[in-house]
């Protein structure tokens, strides 16, 4: 269950990885508001295993706070007008996304037959030095 978690986690946009981490960050906070922790201890009275409605109704405006925050820390700003997407989007990103992979894989397979280079190692190389700089990102964005 693990290893499909942390799969999970890294299909996740950066976006969503940081909102997912930033919210792992508070809820030791939205605990304690429930008056509840957690640890790995043995204690002697009984073990919280669900929330409740009530819980819920201390650490979701908590939650939502903090969503709010983090947003506007990425520019994001309060409005009422919005556009409205049709729901066929995410196919069309999705489309859009794997266009760009497969024009990449095209310009690089170019250019390693040119200039005589493995494409199975500068292809390794290259999403290496993706995973590197998000990771990066992450740190710098975590403090």
């Amino acid at each position: 269950p693990t290893e499909v978690r942390e799969e999970q986690y890294k299909a996740l946009s950066l976006e969503y990885q940081l909102s997912t981490l930033n919210r792992a960050r508070n809820f030791a906070r939205y605990l304690d508001a429930i008056r509840c922790f957690y640890t790995d201890k043995p204690v002697d009275y009984e073990m919280v295993k669900r929330f409740g409605r009530k819980d819920a109704a201390v650490f979701a405006p908590m939650e939502h706070e903090r969503w709010v925050r983090e947003h506007q820390s990425m520019g994001w700003r309060y409005g009422t007008a919005y556009e409205q997407l049709p729901l066929d989007v995410p196919k069309e990103r999705e489309k859009a996304e794997r266009e760009a992979e497969e024009e990449r894989l095209k310009e690089l397979r170019a250019r390693c037959e040119k200039e005589g280079l493995d494409f199975e190692e500068e292809n390794k190389k290259y999403l290496e030095a993706q995973e590197k700089r998000k990771n990066s990102l992450i740190g710098k964005l975590l403090g």
